[in-house]
């Protein structure tokens, strides 16, 4: 017995060590995108006995701090001949990116030329995870709306290809009904179980449209992601999207970097919309970026605009985007009479600067006898564009910037580049003059003069001095739409997704701003701007819209176009303009930007950049595909204390461009110290 007892203690223990053994951690090395503004990779270890998954979130060390980083793969042991630092796994609540996610990821980086960790970095929640009670999924709430002939044409076609990648382009007039077909494709798809989401520029995210989704599909099921909203309530909605907690999410462009559970739909409203576009650091383009994560994620994506961009209408044209048009307005009324003012022989009201004209006067006055709603549109805002001195001639200009300080509230002056402000002199800082004048127009100033002349009517406006937070938003639309106010003064603010009942006359006070810039796409956006503006009157049957258009240059095409609603016309006649200089969608624009503290060391930089191109052209042949503008001052030279030069790169081979700036910044010997280089690939401002 004591013999067998001790052949049992023998194997026990054999059996106990062979299990430790087992379970024994070992040391797995991973390569690392963190979260730093470097290229390359790293290679780091943990100890564990399971393999981490690529797209694990993770934090790093690097150098002095702890940073994000996201596991690409795992790395041979044989591979590894260096010392290598550990990383922290948050086991209880680890954070994966699926793979097409991760792949989408490192195409981002590699298109827009951005360190691949700080691309990443981007799906990261912001703050740390608070827990919540459950959620409660109610049913929907409000009954789909009955399609008309053209929306079920719309709907049907998308709808049979709702499990496959599909471009889908929605050309509808403005009031066709583009949302209620959104709204009934994403019904398909969460039945399904899949999550939906709905891209809009942020200036469109208004509390109507948020409320219309929520009354349909009920509060629960809705996430909404905004700048307004606070960095608790944004991890919040990723969580809840990550873990398919909501179905639906509905926001600007930062919303596509949410960890989707089972994605099933994407749509991009008003896709011709520049804020689509990112400025800074990570220069995406969202719409474009969208298109990349639905093709990833063989999924369908859908387009819609009333002005399509012409990227995407060319692209409809050859086949490779599905063009589905809405030529009618829902409730069959027709579309609101445009007419074009000629500012140089109108007459101007009595009493009134030239932008205030009898015409003008009329129509606003008809239209309020009437019980009817104005709005007048301006893209500036602001009293004044500039303080002159009639004594120097000099202006005042911003110190920072190569722009003139806007005038505000009467006496603050401010630059709408980097954000300086001071107080309006009561002389001339240049010669001590008394005689300081006020030129330009603004919307604050359009404001005053409307107030003057119509004293007991009540006036509100929508600019980014008015409307400071989502709370003055909501405000300023609950008061038009219960026709509390009789005139609505605004910038581009008023000119997307609004739909007031009441709202029968848009005056657009200057339609010439903007589109004299140096900007190939100038005219496109004043079109875009006009008949999006002009979409807001008459959007009821009882109401017959109107719409009056001043200009000093009614010559102008672009006019015509807008005046005939057509957008087939105007799109025609762009095309073969910019197919003639071979500018987008014809070749593939990039700018190379040189900044630099001082204007002469930008010189000797573009110097520098000038040279280096060159002699790539003469070692790799694939260059000379490129055409290189350049290098010249940006139109607004210095802003922030940066001067600017630009080189245009335009090309008819896809990242061509993204590999000259690799090998043009792979070393910088000779380049000027403190000099930056960045290159902004499909660039929407060029300012």
């Amino acid at each position: 017995m004591k013999f067998k007892l001790k052949i049992t203690q023998t194997i026990a223990k054999m059996l106990e060590c062979f299990k430790l053994n087992q379970i024994q951690p070992r040391r797995r090395y991973y390569e690392l995108a963190v979260n730093a503004p470097i290229s390359k990779t790293f290679t780091y270890h943990y100890e564990s006995e399971q393999a981490l998954t690529p797209g694990l979130m993770v934090k790093a060390p690097f150098g002095s701090r702890k940073v994000n980083a996201v596991i690409l793969k795992e790395v041979p042991s044989l591979d590894i001949d260096f010392t290598t630092k550990s990383i922290d796994v948050d086991i209880e609540a680890p954070v994966t990116l699926s793979l097409p996610i991760l792949q989408w990821g490192k195409w981002l980086s590699e298109y827009y030329v951005y360190p691949l960790g700080q691309v990443l970095n981007h799906f990261f929640p912001t703050v740390k995870r608070k827990e919540r009670p459950p959620l409660v999924k109610p049913s929907f709430t409000e009954t789909p709306l009955n399609l008309t002939d053209e929306q079920q044409t719309v709907f049907t076609s998308i709808y049979q290809q709702i499990n496959s990648f599909n471009v889908h382009l929605v050309h509808g007039i403005t009031g066709s009904g583009k949302t209620e077909i959104y709204l009934q494709l994403i019904d398909k798809v969460i039945k399904e179980g899949k999550q939906a989401l709905v891209l809009v520029p942020e200036i469109s995210l208004t509390p109507q449209l948020e409320d219309r989704f929520k009354r349909r599909f009920g509060e629960a099921q809705v996430a909404v992601v905004h700048s307004q909203i606070t960095p608790r309530k944004k991890t919040d909605a990723w969580y809840d999207i990550s873990e398919h907690n909501k179905s639906i999410l509905i926001g600007a462009r930062s919303a596509l970097f949410s960890n989707f559970k089972n994605l099933g739909i994407i749509i991009v409203d008003e896709e011709h919309d520049s804020s689509f576009k990112q400025d800074e650091k990570l220069k995406y383009n969202g719409k474009d970026a969208a298109i990349m994560l639905a093709k990833l994620l063989n999924l369908p994506i859908v387009l819609g605009s009333a002005t399509p961009s012409l990227e995407s209408w060319n692209q409809a044209l050859e086949k490779k985007f599905q063009l589905h048009t809405l030529k009618d307005r829902v409730f069959k009324q027709a579309m609101p009479k445009v007419e074009i003012l000629d500012l140089r022989q109108s007459e101007a009201y009595p009493g009134q600067e030239f932008w205030y004209t009898k015409a003008l006067h009329e129509k606003i006055t008809k239209h309020l006898n009437n019980d009817h709603q104005v709005a007048l549109f301006l893209n500036r805002r602001g009293l004044a564009q500039t303080i002159q001195c009639l004594d120097c001639g000099k202006k005042l200009d911003c110190p920072n910037c190569d722009i003139s300080l806007t005038l505000h509230h009467k006496h603050d002056l401010l630059c709408h580049y980097c954000g300086y402000h001071e107080k309006k002199p009561l002389r001339c800082p240049h010669c001590q003059s008394e005689k300081l004048l006020d030129l330009g127009l603004g919307t604050e100033k359009v404001q005053n003069v409307l107030q003057e002349l119509f004293p007991e009517k009540k006036i509100v406006r929508a600019d980014r001095d008015s409307i400071e937070n989502r709370a003055d938003m909501e405000d300023f639309i609950k008061t038009a739409e219960a026709h509390e106010a009789h005139i609505l003064i605004g910038t581009q603010m008023i000119a997307k997704g609004l739909d007031f009942p009441k709202l029968a006359f848009v005056g657009v006070i200057l339609a010439d701003v903007g589109l004299n810039i140096p900007d190939f796409r100038a005219s496109e956006r004043v079109f875009q701007l006009i008949t999006q503006v002009s979409g807001r009157a008459g959007r009821r049957k009882e109401l017959d819209g109107e719409v009056l258009v001043q200009s000093f240059s009614p010559e102008h095409s672009v006019f015509k176009w807008a005046q005939e609603s057509s957008f087939e016309g105007f799109s025609q006649e762009e095309l073969t303009e910019r197919n003639l200089f071979l500018y987008p969608p014809f070749s593939r624009l990039s700018c190379l930007r040189v900044q630099t503290a001082e204007k002469e060391t930008g010189l000797l930089a573009c110097q520098w950049v000038s040279h280096k191109i060159e002699a790539l052209k003469q070692k790799y042949p694939e260059y000379t595909a490129l055409e290189i503008l350049g290098p010249t001052p940006a139109p607004i030279q210095k802003i922030k204390n940066q001067y600017r030069h630009l080189f245009l790169l335009k090309s008819s081979k896809p990242m061509l461009a993204q590999k000259l700036f690799a090998q043009l910044t792979h070393t910088s010997d000779g380049l000027p110290a403190k000099t930056k280089l960045s290159l902004d690939v499909d660039p929407l401002n060029m300012l």
